[in-house]
């Protein structure tokens, strides 16, 4: 039985390299929208912040027919609390989340000191746009085990994936592990 890790938290909490870390550790696949969202760019072009938010869109829904279809993989998640858990739990699909947690402000200027594709420049987002994240500030509402992780600090990646091993086995056996 496939199990989907779903990474969440804010944007720049640390899913992309968590997630990307994962899943070399746990030899399964990452889909992550924002490479989704970098081939888009290449592909199609550069534009304004509606072409990138366009695209974006795009990017999510290559994300979910991704996850459809590959169904045992880590997700690097830009996952909305109270607006992607119908489309999330449409899957049908054992999954566990791990959600990304830190002081807002930690995540906020990550987030501002990261280097990104150009696309993501088209974003010109300020620290006043960014407030609008605060509701990733909380995990999604789906019926998963959670794991919250803090990346305030560095990560136990070892225990982590014995945590992540456990449960997943768990969910094959019919037993959850919440």
């Amino acid at each position: 039985m496939a199990v989907l890790v779903i990474v969440t938290g804010l944007p720049g909490s640390g899913k992309s390299t968590l997630g990307s870390a994962l899943a070399g550790k746990l030899s399964l696949p990452l889909i992550a929208k924002d490479r989704y969202k970098e081939i888009l760019f290449d592909v199609l072009g550069i534009g304004d912040r509606a072409w990138s938010r366009r695209l974006g869109q795009a990017a999510i829904a290559l994300q979910y027919d991704a996850m459809a279809t590959v169904r045992d993989a880590v997700v690097d998640a830009a996952l909305w609390p109270g607006v992607s858990e119908p489309e999330l739990e449409g899957l049908h699909l054992p999954m566990i989340q791990l959600f990304c947690q830190c002081p807002f402000e930690v995540a906020r200027d990550r987030y501002f000191a990261r280097v990104r594709h150009a696309g993501f420049m088209a974003e010109c987002m300020t620290i006043e746009d960014y407030e609008g994240y605060r509701p990733l500030v909380e995990p999604l509402a789906v019926d998963a085990p959670l794991i919250r992780v803090d990346t305030s600090r560095p990560v136990d990646l070892e225990r982590l994936v014995e945590q992540l091993t456990a449960i997943r086995v768990g969910q094959r056996s019919g037993n959850p592990g919440r």
